[in-house]
């Protein structure tokens, strides 16, 4: 069975890393990214693992700032209230949820 896809070396995505195809740029940012992580964990399993979950992460607080942001616009809430949920954007800004809420 021959090999499927693309031979490599066509086009711009030239060098492969981790199975996926791609430019020399980002083969050395991907590259430099993996020897980082390296120290910090085994195998690329643990480090594509622990890239998704940070990026679970970010999206929650991203969710959370957004909905905070759209409850500040509203008029229903006393300058005490609004100040503290501007205190509260601002810890999520700087720590992220789980350094917060301590999930």
């Amino acid at each position: 069975m021959g090999k499927k896809g693309r031979p490599l070396g066509s086009g711009s995505k030239n060098k492969t890393i981790l199975g996926v195809r791609v430019t020399d740029k980002e083969f050395e940012i991907i590259q430099k990214g993996i020897k980082k992580l390296k120290t910090k964990f085994k195998t690329n399993r643990e480090i594509i693992i622990y890239l998704f979950e940070i990026n679970e992460r970010i999206i929650e607080d991203n969710l959370l700032l957004k909905l905070i942001s759209e409850e500040l616009s509203k008029n229903k809430y006393t300058k005490e209230e609004k100040m503290l949920l501007k205190r509260v954007y601002k810890e999520i800004q700087k720590k992220g949820i789980t350094s917060i809420f301590y999930i």
